[in-house]
C-alpha cells in the first residue's frame, strides 16, 4: 500500500478495511498490525500528547509520512473505519517505558496493537497503565470538527 500513488493508496485502504469484515477478531488484528508494520518510518513529527494536531485518516494516508504516532494512528483509523468493532471499544493508548514512549491501540480492553512491534499483545501482559488515552471522540470527531471549522 505504502508505495502506491495517493489515489491508489486511498483505494487500497478502503478495500483493505472492507476485507477485514469476514475475519475473526484475532485474524483482523493480526492483519492490521502486519499491514502497519510495513509503513515506512520517518523522524518523529507528531506528538503523542497533542491529538488535536494529528492528521485525519485521509490526510495520514495521503501524506504517507508515518512516525511512531502515525503508525498507531493508522491502526486506530483502520479499525475505526472498518466499522467491524464498536467505536467505543477502540482506544489510542500511550505508554511510557524505560525504552521511551510506546503508542498503541487497544481493542475491547483486551488486545493491544503495537505494544510489541508487529504483534498483538494481550492487555493482561502489560503491567502498567497508559499515560494518555484517547477515544474516537477525542480523535476522529475532534479532528474532523477542527478541520471543518477552519474552512
Amino acid at each position: 500500500m505504502f508505495n502506491l500513488s495517493v489515489e491508489e493508496r486511498l483505494k487500497y485502504w478502503r478495500r483493505y478495511r472492507i476485507g477485514l469484515s469476514p475475519l475473526d477478531t484475532e485474524e483482523c488484528l493480526d492483519s492490521v498490525v502486519q499491514l502497519w508494520s510495513k509503513a515506512p518510518l520517518v523522524n518523529q513529527h507528531l506528538a503523542s500528547d497533542l491529538p488535536e494536531t494529528w492528521p485525519t485518516a485521509w490526510e495520514l494516508i495521503s501524506d504517507n509520512y508515518y512516525d511512531e504516532v502515525g503508525v498507531a494512528l493508522g491502526m486506530f483509523y483502520t479499525l475505526y473505519y472498518s466499522e467491524k468493532f464498536d467505536e467505543n471499544s477502540i482506544m489510542y493508548d500511550v505508554y511510557k517505558s524505560t525504552d521511551g514512549i510506546i503508542n498503541t491501540v487497544t481493542l475491547e480492553n483486551k488486545y493491544v496493537l503495537n505494544y510489541d512491534f508487529g504483534q498483538v499483545t494481550p492487555k493482561e501482559h502489560i503491567d502498567f497503565l497508559p499515560i494518555f488515552q484517547y477515544n474516537h471522540i477525542e480523535i476522529v470527531e475532534a479532528i474532523n470538527n477542527d478541520r471543518n471549522n477552519c474552512n
